[in-house]
C-alpha cells in the first residue's frame, strides 16, 4: 500500500514553490524508476503572502506552472490533471529545516528493552521539538502553537560514541540521538493549503528538501556540503557518512546578481534575467561576457563572505551555474543526468530539488 497517499497511486504532482520560481513536476514511478512526464517553469513577482493580491498572484502562477507541465502530457486526461496526488516543498524561508542533537544518560549499562526504547526517544523528540520551537520563538516572534510540525524524525543514533541503527535491543549508557525537523508557521501552512484547494488540487502533503536529499542518496554513506541556491534565500545541507549534520539558511541567491546587471544596464527584471542565464551557460560574446562578469565580481566577493564552506561542495538550483558561486567554492554542479533511477529530458539544476522530492514519493509509492 502507498504510505505517501494512502493507496497506490501514480502518477503524482510535484510543486516547488521559491521566491521568485514555481517548478512543477507530473511524474510516474515505473519498474523502480521515476519518469518524468512533464515540467513547468514560471517565475513571479516575488514570494509574499502578505496580503490578497500577493496571495492572487501567487495562484495564478502555480496554476501556470502546472499547465506548463500538462502540455505535453497528452495521455492524461485535462479534467483530471488536478486530481493527481500532490507533493510541495517551499522556499527554506518559509519552510523552515533544522537539526538537532540531544543526549541522554541511562542510569546503568544494560541492554535496552522495547519499551525503554520507545520511552526515550520519545522524550528526547519532546525536548528537542521545544529546544528548536524555542530558538524559533526568538529569532521569528512566531510561538510554538502557531508552528505546523511538517516532519519531525529520528536521523542518527549513538550508544557509547557507536553508530547503531536502532536503540532496541542494545547495551550502553550515553546515547547521542539526532533529530530533523521540518515545520512552517500555521499561517503560511492555512495559505498554502487553501490556495491549493481553492484551485483545485488535492490536500498538498509538504516535503522538505532534506527528506528528498536523504532518499536521494539510499544507503550511501555520501559526506559533503550541498547548496541549493534560491533566488533571494538558499539552504546548505551539510552531511557526514549519508546523515544531514547540520542546515544552514542564507540570504543570498540568484536574485542579487539579477538586480546587479538590472541597475548597472539599466534593464528590466526579466531582461537581466535572461542575460544572467545566458552568461552561465556561456552563451555570449566575449566582450559582453567580460562586461557581465566586471557587474558580478562584487557579488562573488559576497557568496565568499557569506558561505563559509569547507569540503566536497555540491550545488544545484536555479542560480548554480554562475561562475561567481562555483568557483569560490571549487563546486560541482549537480544535474537531473546525475540522479540515478531518474528517466527525464530535463538538463537544468533549477529542476533538482523537485526532483529530490520526487525521489522521497517514489520511495513511498
Amino acid at each position: 500500500m502507498n504510505k505517501l497517499f494512502g493507496k497506490r497511486e501514480t502518477p503524482f504532482l510535484i510543486l516547488d514553490i521559491g521566491t521568485k520560481a514555481i517548478k512543477s513536476l507530473i511524474v510516474k514511478k515505473e519498474n523502480n524508476k521515476l519518469s518524468i512526464l512533464g515540467s513547468g517553469l514560471i517565475y513571479f513577482n516575488g514570494f509574499s503572502l502578505i496580503n490578497d493580491f500577493q496571495i492572487q498572484n501567487l495562484s495564478k502562477a502555480i496554476l501556470k506552472s502546472v499547465q506548463e507541465a500538462s502540455n505535453n502530457f497528452l495521455l492524461f486526461p485535462a479534467k483530471n490533471r488536478k486530481d493527481l496526488p500532490l507533493l510541495l516543498t517551499l522556499s527554506p524561508d518559509i519552510l523552515k529545516l533544522r537539526v538537532i542533537t540531544e543526549s541522554f544518560e541511562r542510569e546503568k549499562e544494560s541492554r535496552i528493552s522495547k519499551s525503554e526504547a520507545d520511552n526515550i526517544l520519545k522524550d528526547i523528540l519532546f525536548k528537542a521539538k521545544k529546544k528548536i520551537a524555542n530558538d524559533f520563538t526568538k529569532e521569528s516572534g512566531i510561538l510554538f502553537n502557531d508552528i505546523h510540525w511538517v516532519n519531525f524524525k529520528v536521523i542518527g543514533k549513538k550508544i557509547n560514541g557507536y553508530s547503531v541503527s536502532k536503540v532496541q535491543g542494545c547495551n550502553g549508557k550515553s546515547l547521542e540521538i539526532k533529530v530533523l525537523g521540518a515545520f512552517i508557521a500555521k499561517r503560511y501552512f492555512n495559505i498554502i493549503e487553501n490556495i491549493c484547494l481553492n484551485l483545485g488540487f488535492r490536500q498538498p502533503r509538504i516535503i522538505s528538501l532534506g527528506r528528498g536529499l536523504i532518499a536521494s542518496l539510499g544507503q550511501t554513506n555520501k559526506s559533503g556540503i550541498f547548496i541549493d541556491v534560491g533566488g533571494s534565500v538558499s539552504q546548505a545541507l551539510l552531511l557526514k557518512d549519508g546523515i544531514i549534520d547540520k542546515v544552514y539558511d542564507f540570504k543570498a541567491g540568484g536574485d542579487r546578481f539579477t538586480q546587479a546587471l538590472s541597475e548597472v544596464l539599466a534593464i528590466d527584471e526579466d531582461s537581466a534575467r535572461m542575460l544572467k542565464h545566458k552568461y552561465a551557460v556561456n552563451d555570449l560574446s566575449e566582450k559582453v561576457r567580460i562586461r557581465v562578469k566586471n557587474i558580478l565580481s562584487s557579488e562573488k566577493d559576497f557568496w565568499e563572505k557569506t558561505v563559509d564552506v569547507r569540503g566536497a561542495v555540491y550545488v544545484f538550483g536555479g542560480a548554480s551555474l554562475l561562475p561567481e558561486i562555483k568557483e569560490p567554492f571549487k563546486a560541482a554542479v549537480v544535474y537531473p543526468k546525475h540522479l540515478k533511477n531518474i528517466k527525464s529530458n530535463l538538463n537544468s539544476p533549477q529542476f533538482v530539488p523537485s526532483l529530490l522530492i520526487s525521489y522521497y514519493a517514489g520511495e513511498n509509492l
